[in-house]
């Protein structure tokens, strides 16, 4: 196993940005999907451009520097490389904070579990596709590193998260699946569940970050063959409006169209409104990209949506 420190990753260190910038940032902060396997030849090239700017002959610009200290992320689409990212995580947190420092620990006993119930994901039932699973363990992971380092800053005496819930819950087919955002499928180049790549680009190819597809085509479109998707995650706050059998989505969402109620609140998944029927969905919904986990108090907005219109008059 390969560990290549790039400049990116020196930048990281010497700045102490271990936490992420956002919560969907994957380009930044301390954790698994910045220890990709980099090639050898890219790291000589890095380093021979980082000499030649810096040897006195020419100023950097700006541009420049940008292009060095850029993170480069890798999709894990295999579980050893999910493992061998979790690998490097570990290691580093062993250089900076030292053999004993919670956080090693904590990722040792994650790498072994990884290694140890390999074959049994191989087989684990998914509502997301298999070859998410890789990014849905090293999420759970960054997430949790990512609070503790900011958590940190305001309490010295914060607690690394164990990182053993997820394997606990994976075990005893517990709440553990949680939706990969579309913004985190962007940056790593993967297609979100339902949506397709834009018109005139190779399926699976790479897109630009927080960007996003094109919505899904209507259904029965050529070539699509649309499923019903569960919500995981679904909120009991909506229990209610769920009851209500009278009502349907697509009524309201006729009369949002005709003007006769306002819009759905913004999206925080992509650049539209939020999903209305994200209880049980189809896979060509033109929301798809809203298919993220929301918490109960983003909800907020939504709910008050549904306190003032939804009903059948």
């Amino acid at each position: 196993m390969q560990f290549i420190a790039t400049l990116a990753l020196l930048q990281i260190i010497v700045n102490m940005a271990f936490g992420m910038s956002q919560t969907d940032s994957i380009t930044t902060g301390l954790q698994p999907f910045v220890l990709g396997e980099q090639m050898e030849s890219s790291a000589r090239e890095a380093l021979y451009t980082y000499e030649a700017l810096y040897s006195g002959g020419s100023a950097p610009s700006s541009t420049d520097i940008a292009a060095l200290m850029k993170s480069t992320i890798t999709s894990p689409k295999q579980h050893f490389q999910a493992r061998h990212m979790l690998r490097r995580t570990e290691i580093l947190c062993r250089l900076l904070f030292g053999p004993e420092h919670e956080s090693m620990v904590a990722l040792q006993s994650s790498c072994v579990r990884y290694s140890s119930l390999e074959s049994q994901l191989h087989r684990q039932a998914m509502s997301q596709p298999r070859e998410y699973l890789p990014t849905i363990i090293l999420r759970h992971v960054s997430l949790h590193m990512s609070f503790y380092f900011q958590r940190i800053k305001l309490n010295p005496n914060a607690v690394f998260p164990s990182l053993a819930d997820f394997w606990d819950d994976l075990l005893v087919d517990g709440n553990w699946e949680r939706p990969v955002p579309p913004q985190v499928l962007s940056q790593l180049g993967m297609r979100p569940t339902g949506a397709v790549p834009p018109a005139g680009s190779a399926a699976g190819g790479v897109a630009v970050p927080g960007a996003g597809w094109a919505v899904p085509p209507a259904e029965g479109a050529a070539g699509t063959a649309p499923t019903r998707m569960s919500n995981p995650n679904f909120n009991s706050i909506f229990q209610p409006y769920l009851d209500m059998h009278s009502v349907t989505c697509k009524l309201l969402k006729d009369k949002i169209v005709e003007g006769a109620l306002p819009p759905l609140p913004p999206s925080k998944g992509f650049s539209g409104n939020m999903c209305l029927a994200y209880r049980t969905c189809m896979s060509n919904c033109r929301c798809v990209l809203d298919h993220v986990v929301y918490s109960t108090a983003e909800y907020q907005p939504l709910l008050t949506w549904c306190v003032s219109h939804f009903r059948a008059a």
